[in-house]
């Protein structure tokens, strides 16, 4: 395993990335030739990265609505009444819905199609896609998903970008914690997964639950104070033992591989 650590625009969005440049700027300037401190510099540049992505996530976003106005809607099954099913976090399943979607295992139709069924009448979301729909939010959260699905799973990535969000919030510009992942509960569900990619949004620093993946091959981690990160040390190559993961770019990481060496 390698770890490798650290339509239209509007102007609200706008204000933010800049705003985010200055405090930057200031916190450059304070410390003079010192560096930045390391947590301080990754949150800031991780809200950055969010919103730049969920622009990137709008425009993917406006093109499937425009491909899908001459195709049909598919076929929505009913909603389950347990939300977030099989994972304690509504807001970890849609990241997972997100992988199912890119891998062709579900399909959602287009951000139109999905809130005009769930609403039950005509949608124009260059109206409504300025707030959160709770209705579309509380239907994917309780979106049925069979096992052979999860198991159909070999990559999450956490990032504003992911197409799930604007089928809930077409218009959400990343600066929000409306979709931020505070657990990581039921990822043993996915059986197969192979690499795991946080960019953003994350915020379970407890890495334990990884442990018990025994595909994983790869994390990719955009922060560095993770918690139980001695965990990923026991991932081991069936065949001859030897540890999958390579402790040598992740400061958590390294500091667990310390702990755990012998005298």
């Amino acid at each position: 395993m390698q770890v490798d650590a650290c339509r239209r625009a509007r102007p609200a969005r706008q204000t933010s990335v800049k705003l985010l440049r200055q405090r930057l700027r200031d916190a450059k300037l304070k410390k003079g030739a010192q560096s930045v401190n390391r947590r301080a510099f990754v949150g800031i540049m991780g809200a950055a990265a969010a919103i730049l992505a969920a622009r990137r996530g709008h425009a993917a976003a406006l093109s499937a609505d425009t491909v899908s106005r001459a195709a049909a809607p598919p076929t929505y099954p009913p909603a389950e009444k347990e939300p977030g099913r099989p994972f304690k976090d509504s807001n970890f399943k849609l990241v997972v819905l997100d992988a199912m979607r890119e891998a062709k295992l579900i399909d959602l139709g287009s951000p139109r199609q999905l809130a005009e069924h769930v609403l039950g009448n005509p949608v124009d979301l260059t109206r409504e896609g300025h707030r959160l729909i709770r209705p579309v939010y509380d239907y994917l959260a309780r979106y049925p998903v069979t096992q052979r699905e999860l198991d159909a799973v070999e990559q999450l990535v956490f990032d504003g970008g992911d197409a799930i969000y604007p089928y809930i919030y077409f218009f959400w510009d990343g600066t929000t914690s409306d979709f931020d992942v505070v657990s990581l509960e039921g990822i043993e569900s996915l059986r197969n997964l192979r690499r795991f990619n946080s960019i953003a949004l994350l915020r379970d620093t407890d890495l334990s639950r990884l442990g018990r993946l025994s595909k994983l091959e790869a994390v990719d981690l955009s922060l560095d104070h993770y918690r139980n990160s001695e965990a990923l040390l026991d991932l081991r190559e069936p065949a001859t033992g030897r540890l999958l993961l390579r402790v040598d770019t992740c400061r958590c990481l390294a500091e667990a591989g310390r702990k755990r060496r012998p005298g």
